[in-house]
């Protein structure tokens, strides 16, 4: 049976990545990286407030460094290019999703096993950082 990858997105959310409070809810991922290079999490977030919501940044205890990115191709070339912060309108949702934005971890301390979590801190302007698990789940369990 193949999973339809939006829907195994959230059955592992459902179980493992799903936080929320009244102002945010977050959801959120890690492929099985396939080297200690880079690794990838992505987030969907929801901005239940009436402000704009302004991600800065993030840390991991998982690597030496994090980067939010953003995929694009250009030219038949696909590159990546560092986004200092993203802004979340009132009301709504940032989906990060492969091929699209992501949390770049680079310089992973290991290469996390599937049915692991990571720890991510998101970092946002104008409210406290918000520390989250994130579920490490098979590549191959996420085929869109």
């Amino acid at each position: 049976m193949k999973w339809n990858g939006s829907l195994l997105f959230c059955l592992v959310l459902a179980f493992y990545g799903c936080d929320s409070q009244d102002s945010l809810s977050i959801e959120s991922y890690m492929p099985v990286p396939v080297n200690q290079r880079v690794g990838a999490v992505y987030l969907t977030l929801q901005n239940n407030t009436d402000q704009d919501l302004l991600l800065q940044g993030a840390r991991t205890p998982a690597a030496k460094k994090t980067e939010i990115h953003q995929t694009s191709v250009s030219e038949g070339i696909m590159k990546m290019e560092k986004i200092n912060q993203i802004s979340v309108d009132p009301g709504q949702s940032l989906v990060m999703k492969p091929g699209g934005l992501h949390i770049m971890l680079l310089d992973l301390k290991e290469v996390p096993e599937p049915g692991s979590e990571i720890e991510l801190t998101l970092m946002f302007s104008g409210m406290p950082d918000k520390r989250i698990r994130v579920p490490v789940v098979s590549p191959s369990d996420i085929v869109e």
